[in-house]
């Protein structure tokens, strides 16, 4: 890449996914805040945190050494990097392979390497673990919490019914994996008085459920340190992140 053409910002019209928030406007809206900060004499006083989104279509080395050299010139605190999670279950062929994920590792390492970047790095545990070994770092890293100690909440329509005066609803359904919304693991209530009006809210943690997702962790049964995809392949979904064989083999 020369250095003329070092943070070139594509075309948002280029992107594989219509109604995503064009960079042009990303980079506007950073400008005003740094503008907002000088105006208060602390530059310092917002933080610019960013978060791109990686797949098939913008994976490659060139591509985030180009992400690197545009917040750099931005003067951003922090990027973070995510990997493409079909939610919608519209374009698995925007799912990075497990190879293509290895290889983002290697050019992970190669930019820490080689390019000095004006803010921290960071990248996301559902890029799971295939070669994440070549970046030297504790074996616990990349194994995502969720199931564990990470949680999500989604709206569920549950039944309500009346006791002693107040309405219990079940709103919601607590989820391991944020990005795919499963497994199911617990409820959330919502009850209110019929009088007051007043709520109040309780979680309900299925406790052995997460027990036993975790065994399944721990003994093998999910390899990746991300198990979403193998969720999906479960489901007899056909992406390419999930190798129809298997995904990484990890010693246990």
């Amino acid at each position: 890449m020369d250095d003329a053409d070092k943070g070139t910002l594509r075309s948002h019209t280029d992107y594989p996914i219509k109604g995503v928030f064009p960079g042009e406007k990303c980079i506007e809206v950073i400008l005003r805040i740094q503008n907002y900060s000088q105006e208060k004499g602390n530059s310092n006083i917002l933080r610019v945190n960013i978060g791109i989104t990686v797949g098939s279509h913008n994976h490659t080395r060139e591509n985030l050494i180009n992400y690197c050299h545009i917040f750099n010139q931005l003067g951003a605190q922090t990027l973070r990097f995510n990997c493409f999670t079909d939610h919608g279950r519209r374009h698995p062929q925007l799912q990075l392979s497990q190879e293509q994920v290895a290889q983002f590792y290697q050019d992970i390492k190669w930019i820490h390497e080689n390019v000095p970047l004006q803010f921290q790095l960071g990248v996301s545990e559902d890029f799971g673990t295939s070669g994440i070994d070549v970046l030297e770092l504790p074996s616990h890293v990349g194994w995502c919490r969720a199931g564990r100690q990470l949680f999500a909440i989604i709206p569920d329509a549950g039944q309500s019914q009346i006791i002693d005066g107040t309405v219990h609803e079940r709103i919601g359904q607590i989820v391991g994996c944020v990005n795919i919304f499963e497994p199911t693991f617990g409820y959330l209530t919502r009850f209110t008085h019929a009088e007051s009006g007043e709520t109040d809210y309780q979680v309900h943690f299925n406790v052995e459920a997460i027990e036993a997702f975790t065994q399944d962790r721990l003994t093998g049964i999910y390899k990746n340190g991300c198990f979403a995809g193998e969720i999906l392949q479960m489901q007899n979904y056909d992406i390419p992140l999930v190798n129809q064989k298997r995904i990484d083999i990890i010693e246990v």
